[in-house]
């Protein structure tokens, strides 16, 4: 299978970036709306790790409107995810590779790495073009 070059963004990343281009826009695509207020994790999330850190990212991805209902699930696999690592960490165990890079694909996956969000602008934050506020 032939690669298809860089993963498409959603959009709702290219618009908190500020890269959103309405005509490379694929208008059918599905959209989501975005999450507001509490968010409770599922009934099965039973680590308080993994509890405390879905509590935290839902209120980071709300703070910046990209959290969806399509969302959930693999957010609670990373919060899962997240649990099972420091479960792991704090028993001395080693922590395979594999579940390391899984935890960082999930994590960049929501823009939640340093090289993630490298080019998330803030609103209302400095552009870097000098002419774009004249």
């Amino acid at each position: 299978m032939a690669k298809r070059g860089r993963k498409p963004i959603d959009p709702q990343l290219k618009v908190v970036r500020g890269t959103f281009r309405k005509d490379r826009h694929n208008p059918d695509a599905p959209e989501f709306e975005t999450l507001t207020g509490p968010v409770e994790p599922p009934a099965w999330m039973t680590s308080g790790e993994a509890t405390e850190e879905w509590k935290r990212l839902v209120s980071l991805l709300e703070s910046q409107g990209v959290l969806t209902e399509a969302d959930l699930t693999m957010l609670a696999v990373l919060c899962h995810q997240y649990g099972e690592y420091v479960a792991n960490v704090r028993e001395g165990k080693a922590i395979p590779g594999a579940v390391l890079s899984q935890i960082r694909m999930l994590y960049s996956e929501f823009g939640l790495t340093p090289a993630a969000r490298r080019n998330i602008k803030a609103p209302g934050g400095p552009s870097g073009n000098d002419f774009a506020n004249l």
